[in-house]
């Protein structure tokens, strides 16, 4: 149920803002969702409510005007849909276009991009599905699933079942507790930080090196971390290890 709605539109120098902020009820172990393009982060926090910051950016009216942002409030939880119209097959975030001033030889260049914070219930289950933006989520206590093209995800103080894929993009993560890790990458690189008395990791990499402060275990059955990059390198911190310098 939406209870509170603020909305601004501001010009600068560099172009066009509008600043969106809305509020939810929302209760641990419904659904966040959130589908598009742009940079998100999440934090989790212990309110029963939902807390939604968005910010739009471009050079021109009208570009900001096809920045469309949709919510969708359900018994099951929360969807957000971000989209730029014409761009709906694409895959990146920060929008570049050309136009030429009439009577002259001018070329104009217009952009546009968005970026959100929202604060949840630390015990909700987040879904993420994006393409061209920046992931990062802290202190979630749930079931998280990600799939990202052409973007980074970081990951911070987070437990559950955890599975992330991304195309063109690294991930980072680091855990004070482990439950179920299933990272894929391909061509990015997996950065993952756990406590020093973690087991069962299996690791897969087609095309890159492996680092780990950890013994490796073949694969027989499930495992409680699965970490595959294709075209791309993997390290594996213990959370008080020197190797963790490697991953800067």
């Amino acid at each position: 149920m939406l209870y509170l709605l603020l909305s601004g539109l501001l010009l600068f120098s560099e172009g066009h803002i509008e600043i969106i902020e809305k509020e939810f009820t929302f209760v641990e172990q419904q659904t966040l969702s959130v589908v598009g393009l742009g940079d998100v982060q999440i934090q989790g926090w212990d309110k029963p409510n939902l807390r939604f910051e968005l910010e739009k950016r471009a050079t021109s009216r009208e570009l900001l005007n096809k920045i469309e942002v949709n919510t969708n409030s359900k018994k099951d939880g929360l969807k957000i849909s971000i989209e730029y119209i014409p761009l709906l097959t694409t895959t990146i975030s920060r929008w570049h276009t050309e136009r030429k001033e009439e009577n002259s030889t001018t070329i104009q260049h217009d952009s546009a991009n968005v970026s959100c914070k929202i604060f949840v219930n630390r015990n909700a289950n987040v879904y993420i599905e994006n393409r061209g933006g920046s992931i990062r989520i802290e202190n979630i206590r749930n079931k998280i699933q990600i799939l990202v093209v052409d973007g980074e995800v970081d990951i911070d103080n987070c437990c559950g079942a955890i599975s992330i894929e991304t195309v063109n993009g690294s991930i980072k993560s680091e855990f004070t507790e482990v439950g179920r890790i299933d990272f894929s990458t391909i061509n990015g690189n997996i950065i993952l930080i756990v406590p020093d008395k973690t087991q069962g990791i299996y690791v897969e990499v087609s095309q890159g090196k492996i680092y780990s402060d950890f013994p490796l275990d073949s694969y027989k059955g499930e495992k409680a971390i699965k970490l595959k990059a294709k075209k791309g390198d993997i390290f594996i911190h213990k959370t008080h290890s020197l190797i963790r310098q490697m991953k800067n």
